[in-house]
C-alpha cells in the first residue's frame, strides 16, 4: 500500500478557513471557542463544515498541533503564525517545534523499560541504542555506598556494560560529584569495573519534578 502523499498530509480546507477567519477577526488577540463560535458560526443549514456547526475547539486543537495557533490558557487561543509572516518565520517555527517534539519523544523513550527487564528482573532503561541498569541516588548516598551498589549491580548482571544514576534534578551536583569520584580518585573502590561518564540528561515537563540522569559505562566498552 502506498504511503500518504504530500497533499494527504495538508490540513482540511475548513481548518484553514477557520484559521484565516480567526486571524481576520481577532488578529493576535486571545479568543475562546465560545467567542469564536458566536462571532464566526454561520446558519446551521447552509451546508458548511463541522467547525462552523460548533466544533471549534476540536479544530483549534488541530491548529495548535499544526503550529498555526497557540493555546495560551485553558480553552484560550491566539494566532501564532500569521499570513503576513515571512516563509522563513514559518520554517523556523516548524523546525523549533520539530526539535522540541523529537526531544520529547527521546525523553519518553528513555523512560520506557527495556524488554530485557522482563527476562532478567533488572531495572533498566534504553538510551541511544544501549541498555542501562538503573541505580537511584539519594542525598544520603556516599561514594562508598554507590561503589558497592555498582559492584553488586554488575556482579548480578554480568552481561550489562552500562549503568545510569538517577535522582531528582536538584541533586544533580551530588550525582556528578559521586560519579566524578568513582571515575577518578576513588576508582579503586569499584571491585568489578572502572567506569567512564557518557552523558547526562534531564527529563520532565514540570520544573518542580525534573529527573536527572547520569550515564556511565565500563571504560573498556566505551567507544570514545
Amino acid at each position: 500500500m502506498e504511503g500518504p502523499t504530500m497533499s494527504d498530509q495538508q490540513l482540511p480546507t475548513a481548518h484553514i478557513e477557520l484559521y484565516l477567519d480567526c486571524w481576520e477577526t481577532f488578529g493576535t488577540a486571545e479568543f475562546s471557542p465560545e467567542r469564536c463560535r458566536a462571532t464566526l458560526t454561520p446558519p446551521a443549514d447552509d451546508g458548511r463544515s463541522d467547525w462552523e456547526r460548533g466544533d471549534v475547539e476540536r479544530v483549534a486543537e488541530t491548529l495548535v498541533a499544526a503550529g498555526l495557533l497557540d493555546r495560551t490558557a485553558e480553552r484560550r487561543y491566539q494566532v501564532r503564525l500569521t499570513p503576513d509572516d515571512d516563509l522563513d518565520d514559518w520554517i523556523d517555527h516548524c523546525v523549533s517545534r520539530t526539535a522540541s517534539l523529537h526531544e520529547a519523544v527521546q525523553s519518553a523513550l528513555g523512560n520506557r523499560d527495556s524488554p530485557a527487564s522482563e527476562s532478567t528482573g533488572a531495572d533498566v532503561v534504553d538510551f541511544e541504542g544501549a541498555t542501562y541498569l538503573r541505580i537511584p541516588v539519594t542525598p544520603e548516598t556516599t561514594v562508598g555506598d554507590l561503589a558497592s551498589a555498582l559492584s553488586d549491580t554488575f556482579d548480578a548482571n554480568p552481561d550489562h556494560e552500562h549503568v545510569v544514576l538517577t535522582a531528582p534534578a536538584d541533586e544533580a551536583a551530588h550525582v556528578q560529584h559521586l560519579a566524578d569520584s568513582l571515575c577518578g580518585s576513588d576508582a579503586d573502590q569499584l571491585e568489578s569495573a572502572s567506569l567512564q561518564k557518557v552523558t547526562t540528561q534531564v527529563l520532565g515537563a514540570d520544573p518542580d519534578t525534573l529527573t536527572f540522569r547520569l550515564f556511565l559505562t565500563r571504560s573498556d566498552s566505551y567507544p570514545g
